[in-house]
């Protein structure tokens, strides 16, 4: 029988690999092009306010986030930065990734002057739930779903290597467990139970829990380029 670990690292390459193949079409890479490339997982739209009356610069996180074979965290901190403006809009379609980019990410939108509205326009999953976290708003789109579970990583080694992995992730799950906390509200130990839990929460669900301000009422723009309306709509496999 497999265990979690190899299935999570089987999924994981798979995935990893339809997405360097992805890239590889769009931007006709060769094979010795692949070393030094990066996986993207967000674009700005907007950033110098020359789109359309009204609309902010947005963020599009729509993928899998970081991690070593993605693009840096610091290239996203980097971008924000750069934003001047009143208002900055950030949606998110995205299984998660590396925690340690989305917390990152998560302080990077805290510091920026801006008023950071976030939109959950599918799927804030694990760390993309970290980065929602940010938003001084954060409204769900009909339908979407936010999902937190406890740390997780691919260890190799032995006894002890692994048992100083469980107390690492241990620790990390608490300090995710205390952002969840001071959003919605109550017991980080509570929060840490549906972490272990691995709860999925609908728009309303959310809302409910404290994490999420609102459920957009609003239609999704149907005007938006057909892509763009792909890649916020996917669906991603988690069973990894």
């Amino acid at each position: 029988m497999t265990s979690i670990h190899t299935h999570r690292l089987e999924t994981m390459v798979a995935r990893t690999t339809a997405r360097f193949l992805e890239l590889a079409a769009q931007r006709n890479l060769t094979v010795a092009d692949l070393p030094q490339a990066r996986l993207p997982w967000f674009e700005v739209r907007n950033a110098d306010g020359s789109g359309r009356p009204g609309q902010p610069p947005t963020v599009l996180i729509f993928d899998e986030i970081g991690g070593s074979l993605g693009v840096k965290a610091k290239e996203f901190v980097q971008t924000i930065e750069a934003i001047a403006a009143p208002t900055i809009r950030v949606r998110i379609n995205s299984p998660g990734g590396s925690v340690f980019d989305a917390l990152a990410i998560h302080s990077a939108l805290l510091h920026h002057q801006a008023r950071i509205e976030v939109y959950v326009d599918g799927l804030a999953a694990s760390a993309a739930s970290v980065i929602a976290m940010a938003g001084d708003d954060l409204i769900m789109m009909p339908g979407s779903q936010l999902m937190i579970h406890d740390a997780s990583a691919v260890e190799q080694g032995n006894a002890e290597d692994h048992r100083q992995m469980s107390v690492f992730l241990d620790r990390q799950s608490d300090n995710l467990a205390e952002l969840y906390a001071r959003r919605g509200g109550g017991d980080p130990a509570e929060w840490r139970d549906l972490m272990r839990a691995e709860t999925w929460m609908f728009a309303r669900e959310a809302v409910e829990a404290g994490l999420a301000d609102r459920v957009e009422t609003v239609e999704i723009d149907e005007t938006e380029e057909p892509e763009l309306r792909r890649r916020m709509r996917r669906s991603f496999d988690l069973s990894g």
